[in-house]
């Protein structure tokens, strides 16, 4: 696959449908985040403070770092209810732009599972592809 770790990348301009992700197979469309994870979390009982800020409500959150990878995905925050929840379906290839944090911001990573996926019992995986994006 091709990498772009630690390269600034301009992506201006750039179609995301058009890249190969993981293994090679295509890219679905970007997925934009607030936030990822940069550590196992308790889903259930959490600090809202990821990668160096917290969440608003209705922002979305990739989990990527579980203990337990079939728990990984983008979940959306409820503030009232202080919860995070399932945002959709995980797509083969899907692709995830994190748009903030202190390690993460404008980062695109990409699912890299290039089969069927079921939640909740599909290990997940998400790969770094692209460090320093920039959309206009």
């Amino acid at each position: 696959p091709v990498s772009f770790v630690n390269q600034n990348v301009d992506f201006t301009g750039a179609t995301v449908t058009g890249l190969s992700g993981g293994s090679g197979g295509s890219v679905t469309p970007l997925t934009v985040v607030r936030r990822t994870t940069t550590e196992n979390i308790n889903l259930t009982s959490f600090v809202n403070h990821f990668d160096g800020g917290s969440l608003s409500n209705g922002n979305k959150l990739l989990v990527k770092d579980q203990s337990d990878p079939t728990e990984n995905g983008v979940y959306v925050y409820n503030s009232s209810a202080q919860t995070l929840t399932r945002s959709g379906t995980i797509t083969p290839s899907m692709l995830i732009y994190v748009q903030l944090g202190n390690v993460y911001a404008k980062n695109l990573f990409v699912n890299s599972n290039q089969s069927a996926i079921t939640i909740g019992s599909t290990n997940i995986t998400f790969e770094q592809i692209v460090t320093n994006a920039v959309f206009a």
